[in-house]
């Protein structure tokens, strides 16, 4: 559970993040405990399978510049008071996803997505 605080990560600083919890038996829960976005993710990809991204502040994933690759992800309860309650993918003639498998469950947001 984060305490208020994204995940950022820029992609100018190395390797992209890769999160696999495809082979456990209940993956991996992250959660936002409603105080904050999960992930930032700028100029970067990530791969990410098997996670449960749930109760954020903000869009779940917030996406800037680069791909992005979710295969067996449930998105529960995410909201904004903006765009995108579980994903907000922006610039997209330079941003790109691929969604596999992935289930969205009471996610809100008061502006568009």
């Amino acid at each position: 559970m984060l305490g208020g605080t994204p995940i950022s990560w820029l992609g100018l600083l190395g390797p992209y993040p890769m999160i696999d919890a495809g082979n456990l038996p209940d993956g991996i829960v992250i959660s936002g405990n409603h105080q904050s976005r999960i992930f930032n993710l700028i100029f970067s990809s990530a791969w990410m399978r098997g996670l449960t991204i749930a109760d954020s502040s903000g869009s779940a994933i917030e996406m800037f510049i680069g791909h992005l690759e979710l295969i067996d992800c449930v998105f529960r309860g995410n909201s904004t008071a903006a765009n995108g309650g579980a994903l907000g993918i922006y610039d997209s003639y330079n941003t790109s996803a691929n969604l596999v498998r992935c289930t969205f469950e009471n996610n809100s947001a008061s502006g568009r997505g």
